[in-house]
C-alpha cells in the first residue's frame, strides 16, 4: 500500500512576499500551492492508495475564501483521480471556542466523496484501491474539551494539570488501539506541535 503523509501547509503565511502584480495574490501564497501541487501531481502520477493530510492546512484559524478555495482545489483533484483524502484537524485547523466550526469541518458537512476528516479522537475504515486500512486519528485536542470529561483538577497546579491531561489522552489512545481490527492494516494518524 502507497501512502502519502504531509502536514503544515500553512497557507496564508506572507512572510518575505510581495504582491504578485497580476493576481494580486501574495507571491508566497503561489510558492506554497506551487508545493502544494508538487504534492498532489507526485499522488496522482504515482497512482497511491491513500493521502493523510496530519494538520495545520492554514495559518490562521480562520482562513480567508482565498485561501479555503486553493486547499479545496487540492483536494478535490485528489478526490477525483479516486485517492481517498484523509484530513486531521491541527491547532492551527481548530477554533478556540468550541461551537465554531473548524477550517476542515466544511468536507465533512458537503460529504465530499474519498474525503475523510477527523477533529476527534476515532478510528476511521478506509477503502483504498489495494484493500481497507483503519486509521486510529489523534488530531489537536482542546485543552477545555478534555476538562469537559470531569478529570479531577482540585488543588493542582498548572504542571499536574499537563501531566492529567497528558494521562487521559494516553489511555484514550490506547483503549481505542485495542479497539482495531489486527486483520486490517492500521496507522496512528497524530497531530503534533
Amino acid at each position: 500500500m502507497h501512502i502519502i503523509h504531509f502536514s503544515d501547509v500553512h497557507i496564508g503565511v506572507e512572510n518575505y512576499s510581495k504582491p504578485n502584480p497580476e493576481t494580486g495574490l501574495s507571491t508566497r501564497l503561489k510558492d506554497f500551492l506551487d508545493t502544494f501541487d508538487e504534492l498532489v501531481d507526485f499522488s496522482i502520477n504515482k497512482d497511491v492508495d491513500l493521502v493523510v493530510f496530519s494538520g495545520d492546512a492554514y495559518k490562521s484559524r480562520d482562513p480567508n475564501q482565498t485561501q479555503q478555495r486553493e486547499f479545496a482545489k487540492r483536494i478535490m483533484r485528489l478526490s477525483q483521480a479516486n485517492i481517498p483524502v484523509f484530513l486531521l484537524s491541527g491547532n492551527h485547523d481548530v477554533p478556540h471556542i468550541f461551537e465554531r466550526a473548524s477550517s476542515l469541518e466544511i468536507y465533512k458537512t458537503l460529504e465530499i466523496q474519498n474525503v475523510y476528516t477527523a477533529d476527534t479522537l476515532g478510528i476511521h475504515n478506509i477503502d483504498t484501491k489495494n484493500g481497507p486500512i483503519q486509521i486510529l486519528a489523534l488530531p489537536w485536542i482542546r485543552k477545555s474539551n478534555l476538562l469537559a470529561q470531569r478529570i479531577n483538577l482540585e488543588g493542582k497546579n498548572h504542571e499536574d494539570i499537563n501531566l492529567e491531561i497528558q494521562k487521559t489522552i494516553n489511555d484514550s489512545v490506547q483503549n481505542m488501539a485495542l479497539k482495531l481490527d489486527p486483520k486490517i492494516p492500521s496507522i496512528c494518524s497524530s497531530f503534533t506541535i
